[in-house]
């Protein structure tokens, strides 16, 4: 039985491996003795919280990637190992992690930067760290915001939370992320609070995002809980911002996305650095249609998914 709290050594082992914190700022960060901090990690690793392991990179991965950059364009994807268990919670640790590190390659000094809401990005935010040469970037989020039930991976909040990690500037989209028609829309992006950030998506050099899954576990019913007629909608494979996409990566011509206040996908496709972020079963139709409508230049998925995608086509009904 461990002599900690298991959250407690959960807590210790992200700040150490995911936000690159040194044991003594971990101890600073909860108050705790350097000692206390070092206890904690090999009580982490004795009961098999924390697992250490030396691998060489597999080369399959690295080939899987090239792959995938010839045939859809990308200027880089990057590949991760899938869980052996089917873990979501662990999958998106992994993506995030990677998608994190691809983050620094790509951002520069003065970029503005779009993020996207989700677990995902919650997770690829939770991997930052301090980093100094990106003090002069400025972010805003891709969609608006909401304000009860998975609040943790709410787009304005995500925002926050990355600027209080790079220590940068950003700006927020005072306004929902689903009104109840396509009318409230177009008024709330009138008002000059709203308008103000939204004129921004237009000069935008990175966008960070993550691809939506299918609608059994689709955030529209968080942000849309009596829209019942989009899950007889049988083209839709997934989201990007939260707006719905088939199969080709076509925006579908439903009103439920004529109600969503996100960066048109017009914008969207003319930044110049889009990561796209996604894996798993989930994830795949979407991310096969994402890849055929040009989202992102930038991909960070999973073993398992790349070769599925590889591996079927391009044939649309291949998803």
């Amino acid at each position: 039985m461990s002599k900690f709290p298991i959250s407690q050594l959960i807590k210790v082992a992200e700040l150490y491996y995911y936000r690159k914190m040194s044991q003594k700022e971990i101890s600073l960060e909860l108050n705790i003795s350097p000692a206390t901090v070092s206890r904690m990690f090999q009580e982490a690793l004795n009961i098999g919280l924390v697992k250490v392991e030396i691998r060489e990179i597999s080369g399959d991965f690295q080939q899987l990637a090239r792959e995938l950059e010839a045939r859809y364009g990308l200027e880089k994807a990057v590949v991760v190992q899938s869980p052996e268990q089917k873990n979501d919670w662990h999958l998106k640790k992994l993506l995030g992690k990677a998608a994190s590190e691809l983050f620094y390659e790509t951002a520069k000094s003065g970029d503005l930067i779009g993020i996207g809401p989700g677990e995902t990005m919650l997770e690829t935010i939770s991997s930052l760290h301090y980093e100094s040469a990106l003090m002069d970037v400025h972010l805003l989020p891709l969609m608006g915001g909401w304000g009860s039930a998975l609040l943790q991976r709410e787009n304005n909040k995500l925002v926050i939370t990355m600027a209080s990690i790079l220590q940068c500037d950003y700006s927020l989209v005072p306004a929902p992320a689903f009104v109840s028609s396509p009318e409230v829309k177009e008024i709330f992006l009138r008002e000059d609070q709203v308008k103000h950030v939204t004129q921004l998506w237009a000069d935008l050099d990175l966008a960070l995002f993550s691809i939506g899954p299918e609608l059994k576990r689709n955030m529209y019913t968080t942000l849309a809980p009596d829209q019942n007629d989009i899950a007889n909608t049988e083209k839709v494979v997934g989201d990007i911002v939260g707006k719905l996409i088939d199969g080709a990566g076509n925006e579908l011509d439903h009103v439920y996305n004529k109600k969503i206040i996100s960066i048109p996908f017009s914008l969207l496709k003319q930044v110049p650095k889009r990561i796209g972020v996604g894996g798993g079963p989930y994830k795949y139709r979407a991310l096969k249609g994402a890849l055929k409508g040009r989202f992102f230049n930038y991909l960070v998925t999973d073993h398992n998914t790349a070769t599925r995608i590889l591996e079927s086509g391009d044939d649309i009904d291949s998803i």
